[in-house]
C-alpha cells in the first residue's frame, strides 16, 4: 500500500471534520423545530354578573407552533369536554347565567412535539336573589314561642334582614339582629297579633323579599262585663250588656233559659255585646239570659241575668158567697196572681154594695169572721189585690147569718119522730143528726132540708131513724 502524501493526509481530515461539524450542525436544527408546546399563560378566574361575559387568556410556545383547544368543566374539574369552535387563544364566553356559576375552563395547546395543558380557571357569576321558601302564617298561644322560616338562592350568598309590620302590613321596619333565614320570637304576647314578618335577602346583583307571613296570637276569652238582673213593667225593655277580651276578638252569642237556667238555647241572631229585648210579658216574667263568647282560643260564659216582668194582678179566685147560721164562723177565700206578689185587702159593704170599706188587720188571702151575729146577713165581702203595676178586685160574695128554727116539742112513734117548733127568719135549712152532742159539724149527717117562711111554726116527720142499739139521737137544723 502506498501511503498518503502529508497535503492529502490533512486535506482528509478536514473534509471529515467540515462533514461532521456540518451534521451536527444540521441535527441541532432540526431538534429545535420539533419541540413541544410549553404553556406560557394560564388563564385566571373570572367573576361576572348574570348576562356578562367572562373572557379567558392562554398561551405556550412550541415548535411548530401549537394549536389550542379550549375544554370546560361541569363537574369540578373531574371531567372535560371540548368547547366547539373555541380554538383561540382568548376565549369568549358571553350571557352567562345563573346556572352556569362555577363552570370551569382549560386550553389544550397541541403540536407535533407532544401536548401541554393549561391550569384551570372558574366563572364565578354573580346572580340577584331569588326567594325559595317563603314564611308561612302561624297562629299560637298568647306567651308562647314562634319561629318564621325563608330561604333564597343567590350569588353570592345573600345576607338575611327579618322585617315587621304592625300595621297591617302598610310599612315594615327591620328587627334588630335577625339576620338569619329563621326568625324566632319568645313569649309573643297577644299585642303581637296581626303583625306581619319578611324577609329580606341582598347580595351584590341585588335583592328579593318574601312575602309577608301574618301572625295570629290567640288568648281564650275572658269575661270583663257580666250582663246584670233587670226589671221592668210588663211591656217594656229590657237591656243586657257583656264583655269578653280575647285575641282574636271573641264573637258573641247570647242564650236564654225558661227553665230557671237548667238548660238554656241561643237566641237567633243576638250576637252583639248589648241584647235588646222588647215587649216582654207576664208570661216572659223569670227569663234568664247569658253570653257566650268564642275564639280560636276557646270559650266562656259570663254569670246569668234574670229578667224580672212586673204586672198587674190578676183575680185567680173570687170568694164564693155563703149562708151560716148565727153565731157560727165563716171563711171567705181569694186569690190573684201578679208581679210582685201582691199585697191583700178584705172590703166590706154593708149597703148592698154601694160602698165598701177595709177590714183592718185582713191582709192574706183568706178571711175568717167568727161568731158571726145575725145582723151581718147581706154584707158583701170583696178582696182587692195590689202591686207595683196595679191592682184587681174580687167579685164581692155575699154572707147570708139565719136564724135556725126552734124545736117546742118532739115525739116518737116507733121508728118515726115528729118535730114540733117555731122559725123566726125565712129560709131553707138542713136537718142534721148524730148520736153524739159533742161531735164536730161535718160529723153530723144530713137528714132533710126544710124551707120555712118567717114567724111561723112547723111539724116535720123524719122517719126510720131509730133502730136496735142507737140508745140515743140528737137533731138540729142548720144553714145548708
Amino acid at each position: 500500500m502506498k501511503a498518503p502524501s502529508p497535503s492529502n493526509f490533512v486535506s482528509g481530515i478536514l473534509l471529515r471534520s467540515f462533514l461532521v461539524l456540518l451534521l451536527g450542525l444540521l441535527g441541532g436544527a432540526a431538534a429545535r423545530a420539533q419541540s413541544g408546546p410549553a404553556v406560557m399563560t394560564n388563564p385566571v378566574n373570572v367573576t361576572v354578573n348574570a348576562g356578562g361575559t367572562a373572557m379567558f387568556t392562554a398561551a405556550a410556545s412550541g415548535s411548530p407552533t401549537p394549536t389550542v383547544q379550549w375544554q370546560f368543566s361541569t363537574d369540578g374539574g373531574a371531567t372535560f369536554n371540548n368547547l366547539a369552535g373555541a380554538t383561540t387563544t382568548t376565549l369568549t364566553v358571553p350571557g352567562l347565567t345563573a346556572g352556569q356559576n362555577g363552570l370551569r375552563f382549560r386550553a389544550v395547546f397541541t403540536n407535533a412535539g407532544g401536548t401541554a395543558t393549561t391550569t384551570t380557571a372558574t366563572v364565578t357569576v354573580n346572580f340577584a336573589p331569588g326567594v325559595t321558601t317563603n314564611p308561612a302564617s302561624q297562629s299560637i298561644a298568647a306567651g308562647a314561642n314562634v319561629t318564621f322560616v325563608a330561604a333564597a338562592d343567590g350569588n353570592p350568598t345573600p345576607t338575611v334582614q327579618w322585617q315587621v309590620s304592625v300595621n297591617g302590613g302598610a310599612t315594615f321596619n327591620n328587627i334588630a339582629g335577625a339576620t338569619s333565614t329563621s326568625l324566632l320570637l319568645t313569649a309573643v304576647p297577644v299585642t303581637a297579633t296581626g303583625n306581619k314578618y319578611r324577609a329580606v335577602f341582598t347580595d351584590s346583583a341585588g335583592s328579593a323579599t318574601t312575602t309577608a307571613a301574618t301572625l295570629t296570637v290567640t288568648q281564650t276569652p275572658a269575661i270583663t262585663t257580666n250582663p246584670v238582673n233587670v226589671t221592668v213593667n210588663a211591656g217594656g225593655t229590657a237591656v243586657f250588656t257583656a264583655a269578653a277580651s280575647g285575641s282574636p276578638t271573641p264573637t258573641v252569642q247570647w242564650q236564654f233559659s225558661t227553665d230557671g237556667g237548667a238548660t238554656f238555647n241561643n237566641l237567633a241572631g243576638a250576637t252583639t255585646t248589648t241584647l235588646t229585648v222588647p215587649g216582654l210579658t207576664a208570661g216572659q216574667n223569670g227569663l234568664s239570659f247569658r253570653a257566650v263568647f268564642t275564639n280560636a282560643g276557646g270559650t266562656a260564659t259570663t254569670t246569668t241575668a234574670t229578667v224580672t216582668v212586673n204586672f198587674a194582678p190578676g183575680v185567680t179566685t173570687n170568694p164564693a158567697s155563703q149562708s151560716i147560721a148565727a153565731g157560727a164562723n165563716v171563711t171567705f177565700v181569694a186569690a190573684a196572681d201578679g208581679n210582685p206578689t201582691p199585697t191583700v185587702q178584705w172590703q166590706v159593704s154593708v149597703n148592698g154594695g154601694a160602698t165598701f170599706n177595709n177590714l183592718a188587720g185582713a191582709t192574706s188571702t183568706s178571711l175568717l169572721l167568727t161568731a158571726v151575729p145575725v145582723t151581718a146577713t147581706g154584707n158583701k165581702y170583696r178582696a182587692v189585690f195590689t202591686d207595683s203595676a196595679g191592682s184587681a178586685t174580687t167579685t164581692a160574695a155575699t154572707l147570708t147569718v139565719g136564724i135556725a128554727p126552734n124545736f117546742t116539742k118532739i115525739s116518737l112513734s116507733g121508728t118515726n119522730l115528729n118535730l114540733f117548733g117555731t122559725n123566726v127568719m125565712s129560709g131553707t135549712y138542713l136537718l142534721v143528726t148524730s148520736t153524739d152532742l159533742t161531735d164536730a159539724p161535718a160529723q153530723w149527717l144530713p137528714v132533710l132540708t126544710n124551707t120555712f117562711t118567717a114567724n111561723s111554726s112547723f111539724s116535720v116527720l123524719v122517719t126510720n131513724q131509730f133502730s136496735a142499739g142507737v140508745p140515743r139521737r140528737f137533731f138540729r137544723y142548720r144553714m145548708p
